[in-house]
């Protein structure tokens, strides 16, 4: 029964196919995504690439530097 009312979410979408104006909305927002896609790809590209980067680069380097040394 859940499931079902899930589906009440897709009503305002029996909307668009009245009114030419949102038609263009959705279809623009559709045509969009592919792009949108592949530029999230490419910025989690780029985040992998400098975390990784990082890593390589403060490793070993923080050792001991939360330690008090006085006694």
């Amino acid at each position: 029964m859940k499931a079902l009312r899930a589906f009440r979410v897709l009503r305002p979408l029996r909307l668009v196919s009245g009114v030419p104006s949102l038609q263009v909305v959705m279809n623009s927002i559709l045509k969009s995504m592919l792009p949108l896609l592949q530029i999230t790809l490419l910025v989690f590209f780029m985040v992998t690439i400098y975390s990784i980067m990082g890593l390589e680069l403060f490793k070993c380097k923080m050792h001991k530097t939360c330690y008090y040394t006085g006694t």
